[in-house]
């Protein structure tokens, strides 16, 4: 019989065990067919699968964006948690080709505007994989057809990963 070894709230490890000795250990019974794994919460009655974080679902999310994109060379990508930095430099994010630099604003933003804004930043280094020297100095204005491919991209990046994860 499998159990779980539940620590504060939290299963640290499942084993499988003969039910006498586990009881003696203070595991709990995991029910059968009932999928349960190490991270895991316990609530003395059921088990429930940890909420990810913003920083997981940035990470997945990033992974997803890079994958659909087809983006060749991951960017180097910094979180600014500074609430002023968007301020100082008028933009929730940035891409900075010759840098290979992603930097995005991250404190005091809901979580869906960052992976908007990651979407977007994203695009622009797959823009700059797949066009290179064809995109001019304008390529960032308001209304460029690199800003507005960015955009949109965005926009179905968003919805394409939501669906994947609706909840």
């Amino acid at each position: 019989m499998a159990h779980a070894i539940v620590l504060n709230g939290t299963v640290q490890n499942v084993v499988v065990s003969d039910g006498d000795f586990a009881a003696q250990q203070g595991w709990v019974e995991i029910p059968e067919g009932v999928s349960v794994e190490s991270g895991w919460l316990y609530d003395g009655s059921k088990f429930t699968e940890p909420t990810p974080s913003d920083e997981d679902i940035l990470k997945d999310f990033i992974k997803f964006c890079v994958a659909e994109l087809k983006i060749d060379s991951m960017p180097i990508i910094k979180l600014r948690k500074d609430p002023q930095w968007p301020v100082a430099h008028k933009t929730f994010g940035r891409y900075i080709n010759d840098k290979n630099l992603l930097e995005v604003a991250w404190g005091h933003r809901h979580i869906m505007d960052v992976l908007r804004t990651v979407a977007h930043e994203l695009t622009h280094k797959h823009q700059h994989e797949r066009d290179g020297e064809r995109m001019g100095s304008d390529a960032g204005e308001t209304g460029s057809k690199w800003e507005n491919e960015a955009n949109a991209r965005a926009g179905i990046l968003m919805r394409d990963y939501g669906r994947l994860h609706p909840d």
